[in-house]
């Protein structure tokens, strides 16, 4: 979600607070989040925007270097491109919101 609201109950967006401001408003990190799920859960981590080394470096340490039960999934391309020149052998998902019926 771009914002708190649906499930914080706060009027504040995401991208114009800090991760102090955020963890004020009870969101965790990525990190956190892996440390808290089982290992044995299967996580599907969607990206909103491309982030990078950063998130590769947090999952790596999370789930392993070969991405262990988890797969990275987005609606946009950059971001997927960019895993896949990361982390070349880590499973990939496109999202899309619409099929076009043939």
């Amino acid at each position: 979600d771009a914002s708190l609201a649906r499930v914080q109950g706060v009027d504040a967006l995401v991208a114009e607070l800090t991760a102090v401001e955020l963890a004020e408003h009870g969101v965790p990190t990525l990190g956190e989040v892996l440390v808290r799920v089982p290992r044995r859960a299967f996580l599907d981590v969607e990206l909103k925007t491309d982030l990078g080394r950063s998130v590769v470096e947090v999952l790596a340490a999370g789930r392993g270097a070969d991405l262990q039960r988890a797969v990275i999934s987005s609606f946009e391309v950059p971001a997927i491109e960019r895993i896949r020149g990361l982390a070349p052998a880590w499973p990939c998902w496109l999202n899309t919101e619409h099929l076009r019926a043939r």
